[in-house]
C-alpha cells in the first residue's frame, strides 16, 4: 500500500497529492505503529539529499534543522559532515556508491566473420600454410616421373597439361573452402599424399570456424565495464574517442566523496551534473554513458 505524500509544483505556489511506496515508507509505517504516531508525508522541494553551501543546508537534512519537518526518510548516507548538526537512526542497509550504466543495442561487426581465429591464425592459415603446402604439391610434381610437368619434359605429352604453383595454390584454396571449381588434380603420389592430408586440415578447420562463428555473430547488448571510482574511464575520460561521459547528482554524499577523494574527476563530472535520478535515467537513455547514484 502507497502512503500520500505532497510535493510542490514547477511554480512552487502549489502542492500535488502523489502516492508514495517503498522500502522507506514500509520502514514509516512500522515505526508509526510501534511508536504510535501520525505523519504528514511531504517531498522535499528541491529533491536534494541534503548539502551544505555557504555554510546553510539543503535537502532533507536542510528541511530537519529549520524544523521545517521533524523527521526525514530517505536513503540518506551517513557521513561526518551530516552528523554534525543531525541525528541518525542505526543503520538499515549498509551499502556504497554504485554505478548505472547505459546500455545500446546489439550489433554485429564488420568483421565479425574474422572473429572466430586470431589474426596470427588467419596469417599461418593463408601466407605460411597454404603457401608453404602448394609449394610443396608443385614441387613435388615436378620432380615426381608420373607428374604432368615430367611428361612434359620427356617430351610425351609435349602440348599436354604443366602444374604450376598458381594451379597448387587454386586446388588447396578449393578444398578450404569447400567449393566445386574447376582444379587440376596432382598425379604424383607424394603430391596427392600432401593434397589428401591438406583435405583432411580443411575438415576440421570448416568444422572449427563454423562452431565459432554462430556465437561471434550473436547481437549482444554492450554495456560499458566499469570497475569503480578508480576505473580509468573515471581517472582518465580524454583517452576514450569520444571522451567518456558520466555525472552525479549534485549536493549528495557521492558527489562529496568524489570531490574530496578524486578532485580532478569531480572538476570532469559537474558538466554533467543532474537533477535527479530520473533525470539521470533519461540522459542515459538520451546518450550519457554512466550515472554513479547519490
Amino acid at each position: 500500500m502507497c502512503v500520500c505524500c505532497s510535493n510542490s509544483t514547477k511554480d512552487g505556489g502549489s502542492y500535488i497529492k502523489q502516492c508514495c511506496k517503498g522500502f522507506c515508507i514500509d520502514i514509516l509505517k512500522k515505526i508509526a505503529r510501534n511508536v504510535k504516531f501520525t505523519f504528514d508525508l511531504y517531498l522535499v522541494t528541491n529533491g536534494k539529499h541534503g548539502k551544505k553551501i555557504n555554510n546553510v543546508w539543503n535537502g532533507m537534512v536542510g528541511e530537519v534543522i529549520e524544523k521545517k519537518a521533524a523527521m526525514a526518510v530517505g536513503s540518506l548516507t551517513i557521513n561526518e559532515e551530516r552528523s554534525e548538526v543531525i541525528d541518525f537512526s542505526v543503520p538499515f542497509v549498509e551499502t556504497g556508491i554504485s554505478v548505472m550504466v547505459a546500455r545500446s543495442n546489439g550489433t554485429v561487426s564488420p568483421s565479425a566473420f574474422l572473429e572466430p581465429f586470431s589474426a596470427s591464425v588467419w596469417v599461418m592459415m593463408f601466407v605460411m600454410l597454404l603457401l608453404v603446402t602448394a609449394i610443396s604439391v608443385f614441387l613435388f610434381e615436378f620432380v615426381s616421373p608420373l607428374g604432368f610437368n615430367r611428361n612434359l619434359a620427356q617430351g610425351k605429352d609435349p602440348h599436354g597439361p604443366s602444374f604450376t604453383v598458381g594451379k597448387a595454390v587454386w586446388l588447396l584454396w578449393g578444398l578450404v573452402f569447400n567449393n566445386s571449381v574447376p582444379v587440376q588434380n596432382p598425379k604424383g603420389t607424394t603430391s596427392k599424399f600432401i593434397v589428401s592430408v591438406w583435405a583432411f586440415f580443411a575438415v576440421i578447420f570448416l568444422a572449427s570456424y563454423t562452431a565459432n562463428l554462430a556465437a561471434f555473430m550473436i547481437q549482444e547488448e554492450f554495456v560499458d565495464q566499469v570497475t569503480g571510482l578508480s576505473d580509468n574511464k573515471f581517472q582518465n575520460p580524454y583517452a576514450y574517442s569520444p571522451p567518456f561521459r558520466f555525472g552525479t547528482v549534485p549536493n549528495g554524499s557521492t558527489e562529496r566523496n568524489i570531490r574530496k577523494n578524486y578532485p580532478d574527476m569531480h572538476e570532469y563530472l559537474v558538466k554533467y551534473h543532474q537533477g535527479g535520478v530520473q533525470d539521470a535515467l533519461v540522459s542515459l537513455k538520451a546518450g550519457y554513458d554512466t550515472h554513479p547514484d547519490p
